[in-house]
């Protein structure tokens, strides 16, 4: 479970003191499905900083990490241990609110602990030691781990953006529609729409999504789906665009054609920890930290369907989930996993008269690691007795 609070994919709202400057924006290393990251330069002097001042404080609720990715051109490190080994630290708002920042020198996620922590006011960046640098950073989110619900938020959040690059369908343009009407005309036939499919409705300005109850010709009428059996809004003219639905687990929900359904909960412990290690992260300025036991690793193995009644059309959305696997790389709860295929794919063809909607069935395995320990925040020791004062 994640809530984006800060894409940092452009330079717009950050500020930079005397000595440090914001550079502008890269292509080349990003974090989610966003299209750029933004790039901070700093001298040689420390104290220097960055920051981005929130409009309205974020409220923390139940989330429990913060995690974004960075890099660091000339203090990225793989090993820290105190806070003499870190070059720049974080902070979020109010006294207390200030954190070491484990930087590498590869562009990877910083998972910090921010249990404690009410609101985020801003975010602060501040060099703490001597010597110039550049920094790239990206995709702020709040998470609190929920697998494998995060596992099937990311994947489908991969291949929505892969079905908008691939598989966009406009079907034609309607004017005059009015708001509350429970179903649409066009002026001729159109394919790909029968019963089942999604539609997208929008203008510009105003979008809303529907799917098809019954079709009378050229007359469209609505189901409960979605935005409901009537039009939310009234529109001079709107584009109509066939919508491809993506979803998990969807058995409690009416049939959707053509649609990608993504199933698969149940996991293979892979083992490549020890399962006993201590993990330290989360430095905070007073010298307070977290630990906690290392997580264990699962290939979660999932089974994409892809159903649609036209080869052409299914032949695309197949194209679409192996865009997505192919690239080797899935965002889950704001941390790059590895997604792969798993097996061959299925095309499966109708084989009763009632069962009249042909699909292809892909599998693939996610791997990821599940924080299964809580972390703990150890105080700070402030007095350490030897034997001889022990009576």
């Amino acid at each position: 479970m994640i809530q984006s609070i800060l894409k940092a994919d452009s330079t717009t709202g950050w500020t930079a003191s005397s000595g440090a400057s914001l550079t502008g924006v890269t292509s080349e290393m990003i974090a989610g499905i966003n299209t750029a990251a933004i790039m901070a330069s700093f001298g040689t002097a420390t104290g220097l900083y960055i920051e981005y001042v929130f409009p309205v404080a974020i409220t923390i609720g139940e989330f429990e990490d913060i995690i974004f990715h960075m890099f660091s051109q000339n203090h990225g490190k793989q090993d820290y241990r105190s806070s003499a080994d870190f070059s720049y630290k974080i902070a979020f708002g109010a006294s207390g609110k200030e954190y070491y920042l484990p930087i590498y020198d590869t562009f990877t996620d910083i998972s910090l602990h921010i249990v404690g922590l009410t609101t985020i006011d801003k975010i602060k960046i501040t060099k703490t030691v001597a010597g110039e640098d550049n920094l790239v950073l990206s995709n702020f989110v709040l998470q609190k781990q929920d697998v494998p619900l995060d596992i099937f938020i990311g994947v489908k959040e991969q291949i929505e953006y892969y079905r908008d690059k691939l598989a966009k369908i406009t079907l034609g343009t309607l004017a005059n529609l009015v708001s509350g009407v429970t179903s649409i005309i066009f002026p001729s036939d159109v394919e790909y729409i029968d019963r089942y499919a999604c539609i997208k409705i929008y203008d510009g300005t105003n979008f809303e999504i529907h799917q098809i109850a019954i079709r009378h010709v050229l007359t469209f009428e609505f189901t409960d789906l979605y935005d409901g059996k009537s039009l939310v809004h009234s529109y001079t003219s709107a584009t109509i665009e066939l919508f491809i639905p993506i979803e998990y687990g969807i058995r409690q929900k009416e049939i959707l054609v053509p649609s990608i359904t993504i199933w698969g909960m149940e996991p293979e412990e892979e083992k490549i920890d020890n399962g006993i290690s201590m993990l330290v992260d989360s430095y905070k300025t007073d010298d307070t930290f977290s630990e906690r036991m290392e997580g264990s690793y699962q290939n979660y193995t999932l089974l994409i369907d892809c159903e649609a009644r036209q080869d052409g059309l299914l032949a695309k959305l197949s194209q679409v989930v192996r865009r997505m696997i192919g690239g080797r790389v899935v965002w889950v709860g704001g941390r790059r996993c590895e997604i792969d295929f798993y097996g061959s794919a299925k095309e499966m063809e109708p084989a009763e008269n009632y069962n009249y909607i042909p699909k292809v069935e892909i599998s693939c395995k996610v791997g990821i690691q599940e924080d299964i320990f809580d972390r703990k925040t150890l105080p700070i020791t402030k007095t350490i007795k030897i034997d001889s004062e022990v009576q």
